[in-house]
């Protein structure tokens, strides 16, 4: 089984409630239990002892005491063998996660079975919702206070927290056809070119000026996945934009969750490793001091050495 090292994004919504303000929520709450999911998971995150990065863990605990092997026999044959942890023993999984406090690129570990990219940056966006709506409650309870509570002015406030945080998977331009396959529905297409393209440009007024373009589509909801998701590869392959977002909804837990695929010009992946060379590493690891961890600052190197022009770039 490979363990693979995959790009996201993270983008606040709006001004009131930064990704710096979730972070610092789930530091405050580390490996408390979350059970809001099908699998119970705990979070463990340093926002403090790296001036440049947050380091994360996420912790899937299984909800089984038994385990089977498969044993050779004395015949030279295999047995099935039920084995069962004790005490508080408990199964788990594991992925570490690194994210630039700049600029919110970052890099997710994540392997079969475990915490899926899509289903973090869910919690990340849950939580997100909750602290915007904390702000919400206490605007409208400050205004109702005040006696100047009007329906106008209830709106405007819930207006103002409403925009939802942004998880993007980073995908390269090659792989989106059978990345996008996969999802329950693809929404819409959002793509920005370097100019207006030459047959496009007599008479419009503004095309001397234009120094980027962008171009929203929005699908049909009963066009099948697999055209579109052909579609858009062949758009990418022909108009080679400068960067581009697919919105797209998957099934998580039994609940559809609006996602975000951004395309790029990078590697498929940051990196793989065996899983058992990973794990070995992890042999005795305190959860508490996680963020010393060798494969932590591996992490943090393939940030700031190897893919430097990635992870460490500016942004406005």
């Amino acid at each position: 089984m490979i363990v693979r090292s995959y790009g996201f994004s993270v983008e606040a919504g709006h001004g009131h409630v930064s990704v710096a303000d979730v972070f610092s929520l789930m530091a405050s709450q580390n490996g408390q239990p979350d059970t809001s999911k099908s699998n119970e998971r705990r979070f463990y995150l340093d926002d403090q002892s790296d001036p440049d990065f947050v380091r994360g863990l996420v912790v899937t605990v299984k909800d089984q005491k038994a385990f089977c092997e498969l044993v050779k026999d004395d015949d030279g044959g295999f047995v099935i063998s039920v084995k069962n942890l004790e005490g508080e023993n408990k199964l788990m999984e594991f992925n570490f996660f690194v994210v630039n406090k700049d600029n919110g690129l970052g890099i997710y570990q994540h392997y079969f079975h475990s915490c899926s990219t899509f289903t973090f940056g869910d919690y990340l966006k849950k939580r997100y919702f909750t602290l915007s709506h904390m702000l919400t409650e206490q605007e409208l309870e400050g205004a109702k206070e005040a006696g100047e509570l009007t329906q106008k002015r209830e709106k405007a406030i819930r207006a103002k927290y409403r925009a939802p945080m942004s998880f993007a998977l980073l995908v390269h331009n090659e792989n989106l056809a059978d990345i996008l396959a996969g999802f329950k529905q693809i929404k819409g297409f959002e793509y920005e070119l370097a100019a207006i393209e030459p047959d496009a440009k007599n008479g419009v007024p503004i095309s001397p000026y234009v120094r980027r373009k962008k171009e929203k589509v929005v699908f049909k909801t009963d066009t099948a996945v697999g055209v579109l998701a052909k579609a858009i590869q062949g758009t990418v392959d022909m108009l080679n934009p400068k960067s581009g977002r697919v919105s797209v909804v998957d099934e998580i837990d039994d609940e559809d969750v609006p996602l975000s695929v951004k395309i790029a010009n990078i590697p498929e992946h940051f990196g793989e490793q065996e899983y058992d060379a990973v794990a070995g590493k992890l042999d005795q690891l305190d959860v508490t001091t996680f963020s010393e961890h060798q494969v932590v600052n591996e992490l943090i190197a393939a940030c700031k050495d190897t893919y430097k022009h990635i992870f460490m770039k500016k942004v406005k």
